[in-house]
């Protein structure tokens, strides 16, 4: 599939690393990618720890390493996005500052898209590592077989209901399919939750592939409690103190619900039904996020469902647990 030259693999891949205070685990990720990646691009985002030094050896060390230092913080939102508008390969992936790639990673996932030309995000399972490299655990996406299904608002359905983790965005995507998903999420970036917008607009592009046998590695690099207001400020930039929005997943719900409507417009009852289950789960994973009085009320009536579900469902169990009886055993046989 891939052909050896002074630039790397010629893969048509670019694998974008954004970093910020990364010294101590910036050599590791771009060595992990140099012999996978036609193109590496490195941006800094202002580091003070040294990294930027590391960085520029690292560019005249691999011939397909670029590096560009901010002169201040943007944010990692505007930092993710400046590596992402630099590709023009027809493959792309973001690999964090402090992740690493196991060899043939990028390999077995273009396989993957290349055999299924109507896919355009393949990923791996993810394997956390703690800040010395010791595991902590593995993320399998039981899910996976509904970002296959060829119906859009199946899969992004799939998203709403299921997405926790978030490391598929470090799969890789076709280029021209991300472009239209990044344009579609609006022309905010940064608020809470909008890894999961975009995820959710690029399921409406094409089906999602699971390539359960190569995983990412993802280093817990801010061990302990990592909060909302952290990761605000992360994708905001260092200054930026959260406020009450900020810190609220409505932008999020009301993006992903926005989408299931466009995605099931069309659809007959078929479609309400999506957008019904699409708001049923928004609200009882998040919260309420009421665009208008009407949908507010709606909100309370799903959360109320979901509460008499989940009564219901108590209740089953509890009669189950009472009125099973356990088959006497019978005494041995001489």
């Amino acid at each position: 599939m891939t052909t050896s030259s002074p630039r790397g693999p010629r893969n048509g891949l670019t694998i974008g690393v954004p970093l910020y205070n990364e010294a101590r685990f910036i050599e590791a990720a771009v060595e992990s990618a140099v012999a996978q990646g036609e193109v590496i691009l490195v941006a800094d985002n202002g580091s003070t720890d040294g990294s930027d030094t590391l960085c520029e050896a690292m560019s005249r060390r691999f011939s397909n390493v670029s590096f560009v230092r901010h002169e201040k913080n943007l944010g990692a939102s505007l930092n993710f996005q400046y590596v992402f508008d630099q590709a023009a390969t027809p493959y792309f992936m973001w690999l964090g500052g402090h992740d690493v790639l196991p060899e043939g990673y990028a390999q077995k996932l273009m396989t993957l898209l290349e055999d299924n030309p109507d896919a355009v995000l393949a990923y791996g399972a993810t394997r956390y590592i703690d800040v010395h490299g010791g595991p902590i655990d593995t993320y399998d996406y039981l899910y996976s077989q509904r970002l296959t299904d060829p119906s859009p608002s199946v899969r992004l359905l799939g998203l709403i209901r299921h997405l926790e983790d978030c490391s598929l965005v470090h799969g890789i995507f076709r280029t021209d399919a991300l472009r239209a998903a990044w344009a579609a999420r609006g022309a905010a970036i940064d608020y809470y939750g909008a890894d999961h917008v975009l995820l959710g607009r690029a399921a409406l592009e094409g089906r999602f592939l699971y390539e359960p046998r190569t995983h990412l590695i993802r280093r817990d690099a801010h061990p302990g409690a990592d909060t909302a207001a952290d990761q605000v400020r992360r994708n905001k930039g260092r200054e930026h103190a959260p406020n009450a929005e900020d810190l609220s997943l409505r932008t999020m719900q009301r993006q992903q619900y926005a989408a299931m409507v466009e995605a099931s417009r069309d659809d007959g009852v078929a479609g309400l039904l999506q957008r019904l289950k699409a708001r049923y789960h928004l609200v009882n994973r998040f919260g309420s996020f009421g665009e208008t009085p009407s949908a507010f009320w709606l909100d309370r009536v799903m959360n109320r469902l979901h509460r008499v579900s989940s009564m219901r469902a108590s209740l089953r169990t509890r009669v189950s647990r009472r009125f099973t009886h356990r088959r006497p055993s019978m005494p041995s046989q001489p």
